[in-house]
């Protein structure tokens, strides 16, 4: 991150080869107010600020867009965690704490529920090729389309060789 109270566009009248720069301007990546990395592009005034501007959002836009994902991975992956603790671990003998725990993730592990068990015949020889990991990704739909995945109460995990439902 760049610490600057300044925000706004700086740009280089002309090349300044003592320092290493040329004639361009910088503009500000900001992400919540901080700014968070800079655009630069060389040329003449009149031929770069459109672009430089455009450019500037649609990075703003990218990197927003990659923290969301990222921080979506990292809540999935939390979420599976605890799945897994619960499914085949030994998360139920944690008591309230792992009970506090699934009702911070929105999943109620005092509730009644119902599992199913499904795995793919041949699932190693599919899991290695595009096509076979498309068409596991198609039995996976199906079944949560079936079982109701809308349905925030129903539970998915996948594992390596099998997907639970719960």
């Amino acid at each position: 991150k760049i610490n600057t109270e300044c925000h706004d566009e700086y740009y280089l009248k002309k090349d300044d080869k003592e320092r290493g720069m040329k004639q361009g301007i910088n503009l500000p990546l900001e992400l919540d107010g901080e700014i968070v990395g800079v655009v630069g592009i060389t040329g003449s005034h009149d031929e770069v600020i459109t672009a430089g501007r455009l450019i500037k959002k649609m990075t703003e836009i990218l990197v927003r867009e990659g923290l969301a994902q990222e921080q979506e991975r990292l809540d999935n992956k939390i979420r599976n965690r605890f799945l897994e603790d619960w499914v085949l671990g030994s998360g139920l003998q944690n008591g309230p704490a792992f009970e506090e725990r699934g009702a911070r993730l929105q999943i109620d592990i005092r509730r009644p529920r119902r599992a199913v068990v499904l795995r793919i015949d041949g699932f190693q020889a599919l899991s290695s090729t595009g096509e076979g990991q498309k068409r596991i990704e198609q039995v996976e739909h199906r079944v949560r389309s079936f079982i109701g995945e809308e349905n925030a109460s129903n539970i998915f995990l996948r594992l390596p060789t099998k997907q639970v439902c719960l």
